[in-house]
């Protein structure tokens, strides 16, 4: 404990699940980042209004969720991951498994509550330092440490989730602070590019994951391709630990996104030749291009080279990447769509 004078309420305050966008406080996977974000009047000036009730996303934000924020985009992109689908199927698995719903399986919080851009003193304002009674950043981290990590290693006991996962690797002992007392050890395995850090807490019921912040810098989880080895990871580590039924939904069932077609390589060439007003031999022999290799991209018979998209490039003032783009595309989707049939 530390001798500062705590305004009160804001003592009262964090010993609450303020801070948390919520969800079902008894399901088997929580999320957890550093502080609570809010809008500008939130983060500087709330009302420290006392409620034990946990929140959980409802109403018309619950249809804009998925999407609102990066930070939600990409945490329903892992949770996805973790369950075994494609991170495309995000939304929908975010609505079809009831995601931060009273009733589902996911809990979303923060382990502190308000936010300052940077640990720096100068960023913890006057008007923060009057709403908490702390004179800096690291005396607000202390009183959290004092009086809400207790509450939450509470909760890990009282709820019994299967796996916390949390974000920000250069925090990994605040995330052991505010779930366990216990000393721990912290493995580590990389993958894509990233950390991610695992331990066992709460006798072993409990397994303790940080991954990189969800963010747009190197080394953060920035991209599908991180997100799914992560979610991969995360739960592997969690089947190691307590078998195939760690948690629900992982024999969830989606049927395929239906896609229009997209324009194929032939599309985009007879656009070309159309706009030009030429056929085909009269493009390939004012541009000095294979006869042979358009009419079979024009047919439908071909594949595009690399040397063929730069050339079209140079002929019709475009790019390389736009062309090579629109059969990586159409390639992508045929792939997904019926691998087994034979394109026409």
């Amino acid at each position: 404990m530390t001798d500062l004078e705590l305004n009160p309420d804001f003592v009262k305050w964090i010993q609450t699940p303020t801070g948390c966008e919520g969800g079902n406080i008894d399901g088997a996977i929580w999320f957890f980042g550093l502080e609570w974000g809010g809008d500008s009047h939130q983060t500087q000036t709330p009302d420290l209004v006392i409620n034990h009730e946990h929140p959980y996303v409802s109403g018309d934000y619950r249809e804009v969720f998925p999407d609102d924020y990066q930070y939600n985009n990409k945490l329903t992109k892992l949770y996805a991951a973790m369950l075994g689908q494609p991170t495309e199927h995000y939304a929908r698995v975010f609505h079809e498994t009831r995601m931060f719903d009273s009733g589902s399986d996911t809990y979303k919080g923060n382990i502190y509550t308000l936010s300052s851009p940077r640990e720096d003193a100068q960023y913890f304002t006057s008007n923060l330092q009057q709403l908490t009674g702390c004179r800096s950043k690291e005396d607000y981290k202390q009183a959290h440490r004092d009086h809400r990590f207790p509450m939450l290693q509470r909760w890990v006991k009282e709820h019994q989730p299967r796996v916390i996962v949390c974000f920000g690797n250069s925090y990994v002992n605040d995330y052991r602070g505010a779930f366990t007392e216990q000393p721990i050890s912290f493995e580590t395995k990389r993958f894509a590019g990233v950390k991610l850090s695992f331990a066992p807490i709460n006798d072993g019921n409990t397994l303790l994951v940080v991954l990189p912040f969800i963010a747009f810098y190197s080394h953060c989880l920035n991209s599908d391709h991180r997100i799914r080895h992560a979610g991969l990871q995360v739960s592997q580590l969690a089947q190691a630990q307590f078998g195939n039924e760690w948690c629900h939904h992982l024999d969830l069932v989606l049927p395929p996104i239906q896609r229009e077609e997209p324009q194929r390589v032939a599309d985009k060439l007879g656009q070309e030749l159309r706009a030009m007003g030429r056929s085909i031999e009269e493009f390939a022999q004012s541009h000095s291009l294979p006869l042979a290799e358009l009419e079979a991209l024009l047919n439908r018979n071909g594949r595009l080279s690399k040397e063929l998209a730069k050339a079209l490039a140079r002929a019709t003032q475009t790019t390389t990447r736009e062309w090579l783009a629109v059969q990586l595309e159409w390639e992508c989707w045929w792939a997904e769509t019926d691998a087994t049939s034979n394109p026409n």
